[in-house]
């Protein structure tokens, strides 16, 4: 253990450095991320432990240290009470307003945070396609990439076809748009970092691919490959008594069965559990299926086991295990469930049953998804089995 004098000298000797490293007015027009980088070491090694902790969000840290504002100010304690980190970057005004500190002037932040934006050279398409996944943080996402059509929405997010301007590329982007609430955009923001770090970490050819995040003054969003012309959900809509679903798109669900099982295997020895199999996370394109939608995921890589106790915070009644719905232990085995209760769809459909006659079966002999009502109409939608 350092004695005191050792500890005064360390933090001496790190706000000099930090002195000469923070820029001050005028501000060069973009801060390197080598700035934030050389920042983040100096802080880890801070005597103090609530200033070492900023070292996991330096470039918030150099943005109010541009401002003047101290270790021991307000406004950073602040900001650290409300666990508000890089990931926000840049703060629309609305976030501002319910930051607002005794001695925080929101235009002075608004301007000076333009300075620690990432470089437009970030948004590259040879950055892009760069193995290394880099965080970005923008102005505006429709300076780089033209929306040309919205795909899906669920909740507070949405799912665009969107063409990258400088490449020319077509991409599939995810907004999760950004809540007036300061403790919604948390939430927001803890789904939405689980489903980077997942999407970083897996690979498989039958999920969805990462290419790139960025955070802008509307949105959260994610930039992947491929851009679907189809989801399951949709799909399995459509089919009707009077007009069946075409031999193309029942063949499509002939072989999505291997597929999405050796994707679900892959997944789970990947160490990452889904949490929210169903339909509407499956994706269709050129006659491939694709698993996605990982912002409740599990990466349980440094965890002996998968297994998980206590509440349960978001899940899609109709396809959760029923371990899920009463709170009990679960793991891997709950995803089997889940993609079990898809197989189900699936082969209803392939069999000529519209989703309505299951759906109003379900109604009728459970509460809408119970293992029991499914076990009672794969019996009665058999074409092997007699029906009662």
């Amino acid at each position: 253990m350092d004695s005191p004098t050792q500890a005064g000298d360390a933090r001496e000797e790190i706000e000099i450095s930090l002195t000469h490293m923070i820029p001050r007015k005028p501000y060069s027009q973009y801060i390197d991320d080598t700035v934030f980088l050389d920042v983040q070491q100096l802080l880890s090694q801070h005597p103090d432990r609530h200033v070492q902790a900023w070292s996991e969000n330096p470039r918030l840290y150099t943005l109010l240290r541009m401002l003047g504002y101290d270790d021991d100010s307000q406004v950073l304690q602040k900001f650290d009470s409300e666990r508000v980190g890089d990931f926000w970057l840049p703060l629309p005004s609305s976030t501002l307003t319910h930051l607002s500190a005794a001695d925080l002037t929101p235009s002075d932040f608004r301007r000076a945070q333009l300075h620690i934006l990432s470089k437009s050279e970030q948004m590259s398409e040879e950055r892009l396609s760069s193995s290394v996944h880099t965080h970005r943080h923008i102005q505006y996402g429709s300076s780089h990439f033209e929306e040309l059509e919205k795909i899906g929405t669920g909740g507070s997010a949405e799912v665009v076809r969107v063409r990258h301007k400088l490449s020319g590329k077509q991409f599939a982007c995810k907004r999760i748009l950004r809540d007036n609430s300061i403790k919604r955009q948390r939430d927001q923001l803890i789904e939405f970092e689980q489903e980077v770090t997942a999407l970083k970490r897996i690979n498989h050819h039958h999920f969805v691919s990462f290419v790139a995040s960025f955070t802008d003054l509307t949105s959260f969003s994610l930039i992947l490959n491929p851009v679907a012309k189809d989801v399951l959900k949709s799909m399995l809509e459509r089919q009707n008594r009077d007009q069946p679903l075409p031999p193309a798109d029942i063949s499509v669900l002939r072989h999505a069965f291997g597929c999405l099982a050796t994707a679900l295997a892959c997944l789970h020895e990947q160490r990452v559990r889904h949490k929210d199999i169903k339909p509407g996370n499956i994706l269709l394109s050129d006659g491939r299926v694709y698993l996605c939608d990982f912002g409740i995921a599990r990466d349980w890589s440094k965890s002996e086991n998968s297994t998980t106790e206590g509440d349960v915070l978001k899940f899609t009644r109709r396809y959760c295990a029923p371990e899920v719905f009463v709170r009990d232990p679960r793991n891997t085995k709950s995803d089997i469930f889940s993609l079990g209760c898809v197989y189900l769809e699936m082969i209803t459909v392939i069999k000529g049953y519209p989703l309505d006659e299951m759906n109003d079966f379900l109604l009728e002999h459970s509460d809408g998804g119970t293992a029991q009502g499914l076990c009672k109409w794969a019996y009665v939608s058999s074409p092997i089995l007699p029906r009662s």
